[in-house]
């Protein structure tokens, strides 16, 4: 008898472990997905923060990706958002662990931006925005480096793609992850994106799955094996746009295909520009 109260018991608290698990990822949790990123593995990836003055310290708010000794390339919605409200903005590099000052960390503040000049958020247009930094990187070191980009127009090697962020694991969440989190993303074709989303953008890749960006992971690199199976990891694309929910669809997220952005990308830096269509 004790034996099957025993047994019960466990069938009972596995139940409520089962119940539990499903009813966060109804919910749209993403942390039972997501796991931590090797340490200084993406060393490309850069933090984008403002400076809070309630609580005096400087907030991570999204991602972006080191282009040169002196440009990162983010999402431009995040750059409006820095206009809107007149903020302080750095870039802080070498980073693993946001709560911790660590040897590797250099922090820069950004000196002006320029946002694409066709960006619209409504409906979501050329969502990319290049942060010029106010010093020059003197020099690059293995936990800080400049991407390495690709600019083929196809769709990465299959299964091959992941995303780095530091963004929230919980939907609706602005408590950011202060370790470095990656997800496994595979990319749709353009027909099944268009079927999922008809008034998805000519230059955006889709994705679905339970793996996805979390709030704060705009500006976030999906690195993939490039077309070949032997081929590097190269940053291929940017999380932007946001994550619309599709009434009777799963949720979907949006890269901006980087190869139709070379131009911009490597364009001299311009000072602040950053209108709204």
């Amino acid at each position: 008898m004790f034996r099957s109260k025993i047994v019960k018991t466990a069938r009972y608290a596995a139940a409520l472990a089962i119940l539990f698990i499903f009813a966060t990822w109804y919910n749209g949790a993403i942390f039972i997905t997501g796991r931590d990123a090797a340490a200084h593995g993406y060393p490309f990836l850069v933090s984008v923060q403002r400076w809070n003055e309630t609580t005096a310290s400087w907030v991570h708010t999204a991602s972006g990706i080191l282009v040169h000794g002196k440009k990162v390339v983010t999402a431009a919605r995040v750059c409006t958002a820095f206009r809107d409200y007149n903020d302080i903005v750095r870039c802080s590099l070498g980073r693993h662990n946001l709560e911790e000052e660590e040897q590797s960390t250099v922090n820069i503040n950004v000196s002006s931006y320029h946002c694409h000049d066709k960006f619209s958020q409504s409906p979501c247009r050329h969502d990319i925005c290049l942060l010029n930094l106010a010093e020059k990187i003197s020099r690059f070191t293995p936990w800080m480096m400049r991407a390495p980009f690709s600019f083929a127009h196809g769709l990465p090697f299959p299964g091959n793609c992941r995303l780095p962020g530091w963004g929230s694991s919980m939907e609706h969440n602005e408590t950011y992850s202060p370790i470095l989190q990656e997800g496994h993303i595979v990319p749709l074709t353009p027909f099944e994106c268009k079927t999922l989303d008809p008034e998805i953008f000519e230059f955006n890749w889709c994705a679905y799955g339970q793996e996805y960006p979390g709030p704060g992971d705009n500006g976030s690199p999906l690195i993939c094996r490039a077309q070949s199976l032997w081929s590097n990891d190269q940053v291929v694309a940017m999380h932007s746009c946001g994550m619309p929910e599709i009434p009777g669809k799963k949720r979907l997220s949006y890269y901006l295909n980087l190869a139709y952005y070379r131009p911009f990308i490597t364009a001299d830096p311009v000072p602040n520009q950053c209108r709204i269509d």
